[in-house]
C-alpha cells in the first residue's frame, strides 16, 4: 500500500538528530538512520495500519546500536536493518506496544553475558501482534556464568505478550553451561538460556496464540528447553532444528501444536565420551510435552542422539508430571496428548513415556509413527507407563529395541535417502509397508504440505503427495534472505 501524500524521509546523521526526527514523523514516514547510535527510546509514536512509521538504516546492517532500542506506548512501527551489539540488558525492549515489525536486524551476542535479544513487557499496557522476521540472533557463547534468551516474553504477574509471529529468523550458537567436566554428560540441563521463552508458570492458562514458523535453529544448546512454551494455544511449525541439544518444550498450558518441523543432526559414529561430547550433534532432542490437549504430528526426527545420557532429551517425550494443578511451576501431568504421523530415522531413541516424575500421563494416543534405523530404542518407558498411553499402528524395523508389549507393526519400513533443499532425508520406498498403512484419520496433510488421501501412509510423509513445501536451510532465513 502506498504511503500518504505527506510521507517524508527524515535523515539522522548524528545522535542529536534522532529525537527531533522521531517527534515529527507521521504515518508513512521513514526515519533514516545514517550513523551509529547508543541506546535510544521510541515512545508514544503511532503509525496506522498499512502505513507504519519506519525506523531503518540507510545501509542494512552497516549501522550499529551499542545499547537498547526501547519501544514504549507505541503502535504500527517498523524497525529495520540494524546491527545490535554491546547491549547489557536487552537489544530491543518492547513495552506496552502493539502492531510492530522487527525485521532484517542482526542481534549479535558476542562477548555479552546476561542479556536478552528481544524482550517484551506488558507493564503499563498490552503487547500484541508483534512480527519478528528475517533477523539473525547469534553468538550467545560468552564464557562464565550468564543467562538470557534470544526472545523473551516476560509475565508481569497479570499479562504476557500475545500473538507474536516469529518467522524466517536464524537462531544460532547458544553455548551450554558445563557443570560436570570430564563426565559423560557434562552439560547443565537448566540454565535460563533458551532461544525463545514465553512467560512462566503463573500465565500458563493464557491463550497467547504465538506462531513460530519457517525459522532455522542451529546449535542452540543453552539448556534442555530451546523453546519454552509456558502459555497456551501456540503453534510451532515448518521450522528446521539442527544439532540442537535444547528441545521444543510444551512446559505448561493447553492446546499447542508442533507439526511439519525437521529436527535433524549430523551423523555421529564415535560414541566414546570424548568424541561424543565434542560433536556438534551431542544429545540433540526434539519435543517434550506437559499439560493438556497438545498435538505433535508430521515431524521428521533424523539422526538425533538425545537420550543416551539424559531422560529430558529424546526426540519426543510424553513425560510424567508432578501435579494436576494448572498453576505454579511444578510439571503438570500430560493429558489427552496426540503424537501421530511422525518419522524417526536413525535416532538413538524414539518416544519416551513417563520418564522423570511420578504422575503418569493419561488418555494419550501414540499412533501411525514410523521408526527406522538399526538398534533404535522405539519406546523408552518409565515405571508403570506401559499402560498409560494408547499405542496404535506404529511401524518399526525388526532390528529395533522395544520396551512395551503394546501392539506394533514389526517390519522393515524400507527407507531410502533423498535430498530435499540440501537435507538428506529418509523416506519410504515404493514397496514400504508404511504406504497406505495408517489406521485412523488424524491429519489431512503431511510433512511437505502434500494432501493425504485414501488410506494415509504411516509416518510424516505421504508418498506421492508432492512437495509443495521444502525444509528450511540457513540461506532461506535472516536479514539477507
Amino acid at each position: 500500500m502506498a504511503g500518504p501524500a505527506s510521507a517524508a524521509v527524515h535523515r539522522v546523521q548524528s545522535a542529536e538528530q534522532l529525537a527531533p526526527a522521531l517527534a515529527v514523523a507521521v504515518p508513512g514516514d521513514v526515519v533514516s538512520v545514517e550513523c551509529d547510535l547508543a541506546s535510544f527510546p521510541i515512545k508514544g509514536r503511532h503509525g496506522i495500519g498499512g502505513n507504519p512509521i519506519t525506523i531503518r538504516t540507510d545501509s542494512r546492517l552497516k549501522r550499529t546500536v551499542k545499547g537498547t532500542i526501547t519501544i514504549q506506548d507505541s503502535s504500527h512501527l517498523r524497525v529495520e536493518g540494524f546491527t545490535m551489539a554491546g547491549f547489557t540488558s536487552a537489544a530491543i525492549k518492547i513495552v506496552a506496544s502493539s502492531n510492530l515489525l522487527i525485521t532484517r536486524n542482526k542481534i549479535d551476542f558476542t562477548g555479552i553475558g546476561a542479556a536478552n535479544g528481544v524482550f517484551t513487557s506488558c507493564a503499563g499496557g498490552k503487547v500484541e501482534n508483534i512480527e519478528i522476521s528475517h533477523n539473525e540472533f547469534n553468538h550467545h557463547t560468552a564464557p562464565g556464568t550468564w543467562a538470557g534468551s534470544y526472545i523473551k516474553a516476560w509475565f508481569n504477574g497479570t499479562d504476557v505478550a500475545r500473538k507474536l509471529w516469529i518467522h524466517h529468523n536464524l537462531f544460532a550458537n547458544i553455548a551450554p553451561k558445563t557443570d560436570r567436566p570430564g563426565t559423560a554428560n557434562p552439560f547443565d540441563g537448566d540454565s535460563d538460556r533458551e532461544a525463545i521463552i514465553f512467560g512462566e508458570g503463573g500465565c500458563q492458562n493464557l491463550e497467547t496464540e504465538h506462531l513460530i514458523e519457517h525459522n532455522v535453529f542451529e546449535d542452540c544448546d543453552g539448556e534442555d528447553e530451546m523453546i519454552s512454551f509456558k502459555t497456551s494455544m501456540n503453534t510451532f511449525r515448518f521450522n528446521t532444528v539442527k544439532n540442537c541439544m535444547g528441545s521444543v518444550h510444551l512446559r505448561f498450558g493447553h492446546g499447542s501444536v508442533v507439526h511439519g518441523n525437521l529436527f535433524i543432526g549430523d551423523p555421529v559414529t564415535d560414541f566414546s565420551d570424548a568424541a561424543y561430547t565434542a560433536h556438534a550433534n551431542y544429545e540433540s532432542s526434539g519435543v517434550v510435552i506437559y499439560g493438556t490437549d497438545h498435538r505433535v504430528f508430521n515431524n521428521c526426527f533424523q539422526n538425533l542422539t538425545g537420550g543416551r545420557t539424559s531422560k529430558h532429551r529424546l526426540p519426543v517425550i510424553i513425560d510424567s508430571g508432578e501435579t494436576d494443578a494448572t498453576d505454579g511451576n511444578d510439571h503438570p501431568r500430560p493429558r489427552r496428548i496426540l503424537v501421530c504421523h511422525n518419522t524417526f530415522a536413525n535416532c538413538q531413541y524414539g518416544i519416551g513415556i513417563g520418564l522423570n516424575y511420578k504422575l503418569l500421563p493419561e488418555d494419550c494416543l501414540v499412533a501411525n509413527n514410523l521408526f527406522s534405523g538399526i538398534g533404535c530404542r522405539v519406546f523408552l518407558m518409565g515405571p508403570g507407563s506401559d499402560a498409560s498411553c494408547q499405542f496404535q499402528n506404529n511401524l518399526a524395523g525388526i532390528t529395533a529395541v522395544y520396551e512395551t508389549e503394546n501392539p506394533l507393526i514389526r517390519r522393515d519400513p524400507l527407507m531410502f535417502p533423498k535430498s530435499f533443499n540440501g537435507h538428506a532425508l529418509d523416506i519410504p520406498a515404493a514397496k514400504s509397508p508404511a504406504i497406505d498403512g495408517a489406521a485412523g484419520h488424524h491429519v489431512t496433510d503431511d510433512f511437505f504440505g502434500g494432501t493425504r488421501s485414501g488410506v494415509p501412509d504411516i509416518g510424516a510423509v505421504e508418498v506421492g503427495a508432492g512437495t509443495p513445501r521444502q525444509p528450511m536451510v540457513k540461506e532461506d532465513v535472516g536479514p539477507e534472505s
